[in-house]
């Protein structure tokens, strides 16, 4: 969402379309899910997933670096995610909001 929001979207919103659930709403996206936005999620959760197998006691011994990133996960991930949705979006050309106002008076 703040990658979408800073820089995607150039912090324009459209606050009607927020709380639609209407199919022409400018955040309708995909069935009402941003594919783009779960791809990038699942892509920023992997590499924390080693350390957490290993925290949990499911693998018994992963390399140190894993153990690392899985301690500093939330970072980890966000950037992680944030960069492969900005790029993802810039790839797939996702409108700004103005695009989908049209011309304003």
């Amino acid at each position: 969402m703040v990658a979408d929001y800073y820089f995607i979207r150039r912090r324009e919103l459209i606050v009607e379309d927020l709380y639609s659930s209407s199919p022409t709403g400018a955040y309708y996206y995909s069935g009402g899910f941003n594919l783009t936005a779960v791809a990038a999620l699942v892509v920023g959760v992997l590499p924390v997933i080693p350390g957490f197998l290993e925290k949990v006691k499911i693998v018994s011994k992963v390399p140190q670096v894993f153990t690392v990133i899985y301690g500093n996960a939330w970072f980890i991930s966000t950037f992680i995610a944030g960069f492969c949705y900005w790029g993802l979006s810039v790839l797939l050309k996702r409108r700004k909001v103005s695009s989908l106002l049209g011309p304003q008076l």
